[in-house]
């Protein structure tokens, strides 16, 4: 069994490629991206992060009155909440007609789409767009690289990514 991590980036992979619209380029999981004008428009994902906190509980020491506080139980015993930062990086050079940055439009618009009207309930707790940033890309600027960051809440049980909580 793969661990929610990798279920999560496989989810956005197919969601990402399926009924994805006419010039709308297939998107593809890599560290690495370099995009030219020959392999532009791009779409690639990544996982940027994973931060887990544990899930305290509290109860009463047996014998002790509540004023001298609650023990906290042993940590191995909690589940995790996760959080997953997803990057979804979109490529798209100009025309004569058009700005590097509108070129983006058609890529941003549908990941957003995909992403954010997806069901994440059996695998996440939720997903949510944090922003999106653009920069200028290529040697001649005439590029724009769109980033947008994703959050998505999970649980898992402490010491074990692949067992859900």
């Amino acid at each position: 069994m793969s661990s929610f991590r990798e279920q999560l980036a496989v989810r956005v992979g197919t969601l990402l490629n399926t009924g994805t619209p006419t010039g709308v380029p297939s998107a593809v999981r890599a560290s690495i991206f370099s995009v030219d004008r020959a392999t532009a428009p791009a779409i690639r994902y990544r996982i940027a992060s994973d931060t887990c906190h544990p899930m305290f509980r509290q109860r009463p020491v047996p014998g002790k009155p509540l004023e001298e506080g609650p023990a906290l139980l042993q940590l191995s015993t909690f589940p995790f909440v996760r959080m997953l930062e997803l990057h979804v990086e979109s490529v798209a050079y100009g025309t004569a007609t058009i700005s590097a940055e509108e070129a983006t439009d058609p890529l941003t618009k549908w990941v957003e789409k995909a992403l954010g009207s997806a069901n994440w309930k059996d695998l996440g707790l939720a997903c949510g767009l944090v922003g999106t940033t653009f920069e200028d890309a290529g040697e001649d600027a005439s590029a724009c690289k769109a980033t947008a960051v994703y959050r998505i809440a999970y649980t898992t049980k402490a010491g074990d990514p692949e067992i859900r909580a």
